[in-house]
């Protein structure tokens, strides 16, 4: 599984709250094929990156994706997912 581009294909639907519960999902997918929480926040923090920087260019939708890659983050750190 190309996790990257899993998120990536999350990220990507319109709707919610379907696009936050599919990367939630994803994350419990990846755990349980032994994916350490350590690589799948690498993954995340990477598309982050990329869609913050692409929101900077007033591009809003790529900032509404930082903004759920950032929420996803904080989840699992308090042990939310």
């Amino acid at each position: 599984m190309l996790l990257e581009e899993e998120f990536e294909k999350a990220l990507s639907l319109k709707e919610e709250p379907k696009s936050s519960l599919l990367m939630i999902d994803l994350v419990l997918l990846a755990r349980s094929e032994n994916i350490s929480d350590k690589e799948i926040k690498a993954t995340l923090r990477h598309l982050f990156v990329k869609y913050y920087e692409e929101g900077n260019n007033n591009n809003g939708e790529s900032r509404d994706k930082a903004d759920k890659i950032a929420d996803l983050l904080d989840a699992i750190e308090y042990d939310r997912v």
